[in-house]
């Protein structure tokens, strides 16, 4: 990936750092992890909805986890999925005990 530099308050740094080892606690997967090893991924788009939710930009929540914003949207594509359609009974269980952890 490029790197480019993004102006991003303290604040986001933080609380994705919190965010992802909330996860790691909570499933085992390390969100933050180079990897697109699908509990991983699970586990990462979550977490970036969480932070586009609280006001990072795309290219914020990118950054903070090693994507791109276009990444970062198809991420927002499967959480809407997972939310909604049938067969992501796994993800939503997931999703609602991170709800409960934050």
């Amino acid at each position: 990936m490029e790197t480019e530099e993004v102006l991003m308050p303290q604040r986001f740094k933080e609380r994705a750092a919190e965010l992802i080892g909330k996860m790691k606690k909570l499933s085992g997967f390390d969100a933050g992890a180079n990897t697109r090893a699908r509990p991983c991924v699970v586990a990462r788009v979550m977490v970036a909805h969480i932070l586009i939710a609280e006001g990072c930009t795309l290219h914020q929540a990118g950054r903070l986890l090693g994507r791109n914003h276009t990444t970062i949207i198809h991420y927002e594509k499967l959480m809407t999925a997972y939310l909604s359609s049938p067969g992501y009974d796994a993800e939503r269980e997931l999703w609602d005990r991170f709800l409960k952890e934050i």
